[in-house]
């Protein structure tokens, strides 16, 4: 997971993992920024940190479900922008 940390954000922390102990806060006081209130903003950044680590699958699951192997999503984002 730590190595797609860089296609995420370009140019930003070298940490975004929740394993890191880095993206909570800066996601939580984004959130506040936007004006929600801290318990929400807080409850939103817990969420999201245990969802990148709860959805992690190795076993190609998602690929045999589809029938087919699942697309990186800078590729998927490229090809959209291309199509523009």
């Amino acid at each position: 997971m730590a190595e797609h940390g860089t296609s995420r954000n370009p140019g930003g922390p070298s940490c975004v993992t929740p394993q890191d102990g880095c993206l909570p806060p800066p996601l939580r006081g984004g959130l506040e920024g936007f004006g929600l209130p801290a318990g929400l903003a807080a409850l939103l950044a817990d969420a999201r940190a245990e969802a990148d680590g709860a959805l992690f699958d190795d076993r190609r699951t998602l690929s045999r479900l589809i029938g087919r192997p699942t697309t990186p999503m800078a590729e998927t984002v490229a090809v959209a922008l291309a199509a523009l």
